[in-house]
């Protein structure tokens, strides 16, 4: 299911260069904000559509938009994990909607939601979707049929959700650049719907960096997919209660993993001593690595039609010029005009 927002990364303060004095350019302090969501707005309409569902029970698209702005208003900048309370309310609004309106595609709707991408909830995904063809629920087939290695299903699902519109140009684009951050046959650690189903898009629709390997924190709920993983690449992944337990076990690949921008910075901050920027992925490397010419290398590969698009993941590109720029300017080089004129514009546009 995709949320409803995109999780991006703020260059915050400072960037800390290692012990070369060609300046091996580390990240050292991220933030990102989903303050937009925890609005009045979403109260309101949590509070609208309750009194709505309660006085007309059997309308089920006042129970969806109920269950929607309830769900969207646990949402925390710093884990997707709701509390004891918290699912205590979502299962509270379930079972109402198991009586009023059983067997509908809201029953199972929510069904799904409140287990999404575990491996017992995959009968709920199936039958709401039989029930209707709903745009919303493409990007969880998409992990369905990639999880259970069915490679038809996955195909047609990656082509609707490329056809329904929901992943523009720009997210293409961001993503694409995500991609030219990455060296050949690495693996990228991705986070959620905006930094997962687009590259999906670009390697099964376009055949772009297929070598690229990716691994999803968000689909680590499913059992199945941690033995995958674990079979893969050797990790421990038992016994996970956290998205930064999943993170600390992905990152023991011995190939350096990559971690894209797009992660919450409460689950990068451990590791900002190993991470280094090559773009718009961070590389982890217990070893210092010398990047700053991998990202001027990659800057020179990256896309840039929707640089200035009003997508706010484009926020992201100010990691890499924020670098650029600082290394051109300690060697008393001219900064390439793109350059400067990129960071210009996201600066003024983000401050």
């Amino acid at each position: 299911m995709k949320q409803g927002f995109v999780i991006f990364l703020l260059f915050y303060s400072a960037l800390l260069y290692g012990q070369a004095p060609s300046a091996e350019s580390k990240a050292l302090e991220l933030n990102y904000e989903t303050s937009r969501l925890q609005s009045n707005v979403v109260l309101d309409q949590k509070k609208y559509w309750k009194q709505a569902a309660e006085s007309q029970s059997n309308n089920e698209q006042a129970w969806l938009n109920y269950f929607e702005a309830t769900r969207v208003s646990f949402v925390s900048s710093n884990s997707r994990v709701y509390s004891s309370s918290e699912k205590k309310e979502l299962e509270t609004i379930a079972a109402q909607v198991s009586t009023s309106l059983p067997q509908s595609y809201c029953h199972y709707y929510i069904q799904y939601m409140l287990i999404e991408k575990q491996d017992d909830s995959w009968p709920y995904l199936l039958k709401a979707t039989e029930i209707r063809s709903s745009p919303d629920l493409l990007d969880d087939l998409v992990c369905y049929y990639s999880i259970l290695k069915n490679s038809s299903g996955l195909s047609q699902a990656i082509s609707q959700l490329h056809s329904s519109g929901q992943i523009n140009s720009e997210l293409l684009e961001y993503n694409q650049n995500v991609l030219n951050s990455i060296e050949q046959y690495g693996v990228l650690i991705t986070y959620g719907f905006a930094d997962t189903y687009p590259i999906l898009i670009l390697q099964e629709v376009y055949g772009f960096r297929k070598d690229v390997q990716i691994i999803c924190l968000d689909w680590i709920k499913s059992n199945k997919y941690k033995v995958e993983l674990q079979n893969r690449y050797g990790l421990s992944l038992d016994g996970l209660k956290s998205e930064s337990e999943a993170l600390k076990g992905c990152l023991k690949i011995e190939s350096y993993p990559y971690v894209g921008l797009t992660l919450p910075p409460s689950l990068i901050k451990p590791y900002l001593d190993d991470l280094y920027c090559t773009g718009l992925a961070l590389k982890y490397s217990s070893e210092p690595v010398s990047n700053i010419n991998n990202i001027a290398f990659n800057w020179s590969l990256f896309k840039k039609k929707h640089i200035r698009a009003s997508e706010d993941i484009n926020v992201n590109y100010l990691v890499p010029l924020s670098l650029l720029i600082d290394y051109y300017q300690k060697r008393n080089e001219p900064i390439p005009a793109d350059i400067q004129e990129s960071l210009n514009y996201l600066n003024n546009r983000f401050k």
